[in-house]
């Protein structure tokens, strides 16, 4: 039975954390539109928000192995626009990478999460024997939406594949994300939908959304 897909939307959609929009073959339901949340951009203190298509996040940071990608993209991620989307585009791959090994998973996460990020995205979700489950961020898109202070809050879609059975399903792992920076290294703060249906951001974010530089 392959149920590993729907045990990985409830992960994400559940905990109110990142909306999950499976472009599934033959096509998917229609997406349920989620309430806005509204944003307040506030003036940059240190850095300032990069439209430039020129200047473009690193989408391989700490290499292509994300489990220990995860930890060199903490220690090395720059602390701008940039470095956030870098470092998050390695959160990303980190998050979605199935297998893993709970308590180094744990350990790791304790490192990148803030005090504020709510317990529920915390968890590794426990797939079915066999089951597989990988980000890439070659095709990722994404905008950095504000920053305010020691936050950044960017605007991403990222391709995951899921594999169970022989069979792989195409899914999007899509939101809006907030970054803090602790200690001179990024953490992950918050998780929301980005105030519309994920198939909206999505092709928003396709449209509009800048490359990441390099990604694996």
């Amino acid at each position: 039975m392959r149920r590993w897909p729907r045990v990985l939307a409830a992960l994400f959609a559940a905990v109110v954390a990142v909306a999950v929009y499976f472009a599934v073959r033959p096509p998917p339901t229609p997406a349920v539109a989620l309430p806005p949340t509204p944003t307040v951009s506030t003036p940059a203190t240190s850095a300032t928000v990069s439209g430039a298509p020129t200047v473009l996040a690193d989408g391989c940071l700490g290499g292509t192995d994300p489990i220990k990608a995860i930890r060199i993209a903490h220690e090395t991620a720059p602390l701008t626009p940039e470095g956030a989307a870098a470092f998050l585009a390695t959160w990303a791959r980190w998050r979605g990478q199935v297998p893993q090994d709970p308590a180094e998973y744990e350990q790791t996460g304790k490192m990148i999460w803030a005090p504020s990020l709510p317990a529920a995205p915390r968890s590794l979700p426990v797939p079915p024997p066999g089951a597989t489950a990988w980000v890439s961020t070659v095709e990722a898109r994404y905008r950095v939406t504000d920053v305010s202070g020691a936050d950044v809050t960017i605007e991403a879609v990222f391709p995951q594949t899921i594999s169970e059975n022989g069979f792989n399903t195409d899914a999007q792992q899509v939101g809006r994300f907030t970054l803090t920076e602790i200690g001179h290294r990024w953490a992950l703060k918050a998780l929301g939908a980005g105030g519309q249906a994920p198939d909206q951001l999505i092709a928003e974010l396709r449209a509009e959304g800048l490359p990441y530089r390099g990604g694996c």
